[in-house]
């Protein structure tokens, strides 16, 4: 297997996760939108055309005959995103990213940054390569590994946010606990 081919399979995974999970927990993503001083009015709209943006662009990426455009909206969803976390890093705010809905805990920062960053370059790299993957092509065995390591990533990146998010709270427990004069 190519690295183009692992690539388009993990996009296609972590866009069709992402999307179906935004959709699950709609009232989630509409919170972020709406700390981000997103109009109202766009708000409902954008809550529902992001995810389906996300998913469609997913599946035009398994057809080769279709992926020029998948790639072309993934960079530009990913712009999105990138002016997104910039918002709220320049207005110093503290907003929850909902990227995968519920599951993970992340506020918008430095680290979205970088997982964003990384989602672009991969994008670019399927763009300028411009290799033919043809993925129906590739073997069960390249299918099934591709699909189980591109969902261990994102299972483990979820397991990271949530110790993280753990380790946030017990700190300021044990903050509080301490401005309290309590010991342990």
């Amino acid at each position: 297997m190519v690295v183009a081919s692992f690539f388009q399979i993990f996009l296609f995974i972590m866009f069709l996760l992402s999307g179906f999970l935004k959709l699950l927990d709609i009232k989630s993503f509409q919170s972020t939108l709406n700390q981000l001083n997103i109009i109202p009015k766009l708000v409902k709209l954008l809550s529902y055309m992001v995810p389906l943006l996300e998913i469609l662009s997913a599946v035009l990426l398994l057809f080769e005959t279709t992926r020029w455009i998948a790639e072309c909206s993934l960079f530009c969803l990913c712009g999105a995103f990138v002016w997104t976390v910039y918002q709220s890093i320049s207005k110093s705010k503290k907003i929850e990213c909902n990227c995968f809905g519920n599951l993970g805990s992340e506020t918008l920062g430095s680290i979205t940054i970088v997982r964003i960053m990384l989602v672009v370059a991969m994008t670019l790299f399927l763009m300028v390569s411009g290799q033919n993957t043809d993925l129906y092509a590739l073997s069960k065995t390249d299918w099934i590994g591709s699909i189980s390591i591109s969902i261990g990533i994102i299972v483990l990146f979820s397991l990271l946010q949530t110790f993280n998010s753990y380790k946030k709270i017990l700190k300021s427990f044990d903050q509080k606990r301490d401005a309290k004069g309590v010991k342990p």
